[in-house]
């Protein structure tokens, strides 16, 4: 649902920079918004006018255009300034920055009140915490200019140790997660190497009214080695070699978070790692738990039903916001608005209920969303909802009734078939058009679509699948 202060994209503003040098030259895109065709025939114009900075010019629309889906509160904002392309693709969407600022706010909380509690114990007074909405830190007592190229930080800062929250990112980059984290914090320090960057997030921070934030041109390992304490430290390793290439594994980010591990848990009373989706977050746990476990929490964020972010949060072994949950590490499958969390002693040992019989039509089928699927936990759901697994690797479910807030797509069964020609054939027949999916099939859609001679889309799904027997079948489906 939209909120009623946020704009449609088609009521958000060109930016101001943009809007003034348009007018300025007299340069007009056609609608809507210089999309397309208009961003090109632009670039092409760029002998005509060699006092504008084209490339600039293009990232900013370009920057924004794409921010009117994915960053809507900054593409309504006409003093924002976007990077190009690369940063723009690479950066958080607004849906998983603010869930990271609810989770960077639980977490200050956690290790705050800890603290208080630990220096209860042996000073006679507390420091009172202060309410989220102090700004008490000037932004001005230790920012950089963009153009120090020695990187050198002010040690009274760094040497300093707040008793309010302190969020500190250490890869800064666009910034987007920082300035949605940053709100929740009475003093959040951003870092980041380069310096064109840094002058370009100092004046958004000032266009999005984060006054009280403050930007270090510095390498976040040199920061970090001159950190007192924080009450967050967040990471968001670059995921690309020096050749441009994606890298997956934790190893090859930069910078190298299994190296400073030791150091961010000294620093920090919590650090939220954000890693690719792509990476098997079993491996990543079990590597940054060589100093013991570490790893208390697992976010698999997805949006839309496309896993977006992993997040791992992590926590000193001793100390006074050590204590562990009683069920071991929780795993949160997060897929916008719906949150399934569970810890891995609530799953030990658990085993699918598999269903006895092949399903029938005005059954109801379940697919769980990304994030489940990528947690795995598929013997959870047959516990906590009333459904049993088709088979043990189909991670399709069906039950007999249909079960409100499942996490995930349901549908109803209108028709089941073999893959016998005319038993299919009979099943199929007026179906022409339908959204296909396979699960645990020996077949892939594009050479199942072939063979059935189907379209593509429509109201009709079709699940091919094989289910605890070995059988393949072929479900044919109403989405709910």
């Amino acid at each position: 649902m939209r909120r009623k202060d946020e704009k449609r994209p088609s009521e958000q503003p060109l930016p101001r920079y943009v809007r003034d040098v348009l007018s300025r030259h007299d340069i007009s895109l056609p609608s809507p918004f210089g999309e397309g065709l208009g961003v090109r025939l632009l670039s092409l114009q760029a002998p005509r006018y060699p006092d504008i900075d084209m490339p600039f010019l293009i990232d900013q629309i370009t920057g924004w255009q794409t921010a009117r889906t994915k960053l809507p509160s900054w593409a309504a904002n006409e003093d924002i300034l976007y990077p190009p392309h690369l940063s723009m693709e690479q950066c958080s969407s607004e849906q998983t920055a603010k869930y990271k600022a609810r989770l960077a706010v639980r977490l200050a909380d956690s290790v705050n009140s800890a603290d208080s509690i630990n220096s209860a114990k042996s000073v006679d007074t507390v420091s009172p915490h202060l309410s989220s909405s102090s700004s008490t830190f000037s932004p001005a007592d230790n920012r950089l200019s963009p153009d120090d190229s020695s990187m050198s930080m002010p040690p009274h800062s760094l040497a300093r140790r707040d008793s309010g929250r302190f969020l500190c990112d250490l890869t800064g980059g666009f910034g987007v997660d920082f300035s949605f984290m940053a709100r929740g914090f009475e003093r959040a320090v951003y870092v980041e190497r380069q310096a064109a960057l840094c002058e370009t997030v100092r004046h958004n921070f000032h266009a999005l009214g984060l006054e009280h934030v403050e930007v270090v041109h510095a390498d976040g390992t040199e920061y970090l080695h001159q950190l007192a304490h924080a009450s967050v430290i967040f990471l968001d390793p670059a995921r690309r070699n020096e050749q441009g290439g994606r890298t997956v594994l934790i190893s090859d980010c930069t910078p190298d978070v299994l190296a400073l591990e030791e150091e961010l848990l000294e620093k920090a009373g919590a650090v939220v790692i954000k890693l690719s989706p792509m990476l098997d977050w079993h491996r990543a746990v079990d590597e940054l738990n060589h100093m013991g476990e570490v790893v208390r929490e697992v976010h698999i964020v997805s949006v839309r039903n496309e896993c977006k972010e992993l997040l791992l949060v992590l926590r000193k072994r001793n100390g006074p916001a050590a204590n562990a949950p009683a069920d071991g590490l929780r795993v949160f499958c997060v897929n916008d608005d719906s949150i399934v969390s569970y810890g891995l002693g609530e799953v030990s040992g658990l085993s699918q209920h598999i269903l006895p019989a092949a399903p029938a039509a005005g059954q109801y089928l379940y697919e769980p969303n990304a994030s489940l699927m990528k947690a795995g936990c598929f013997a959870l759901l047959t516990v906590r909802y009333p459904l049993s697994a088709l088979g043990q690797n189909t991670h399709l479910f069906v039950s007999d009734e249909d079960i409100a807030g499942f996490p995930g797509r349901k549908f109803v069964i209108t028709a089941v078939s073999s893959f016998n020609k005319k038993e299919l054939r009979r099943t199929l027949s007026g179906i022409d058009r339908a959204n296909l999916s396979v699960r645990n099939f020996p077949m892939s859609v594009a050479d199942l679509r072939r063979r059935m001679k189907m379209k593509e889309g429509g109201e009709t799904y079709l699940f091919a699948a094989t289910d605890a027997h070995g059988s393949h079948l072929l479900f044919v489906c109403r989405k709910i």
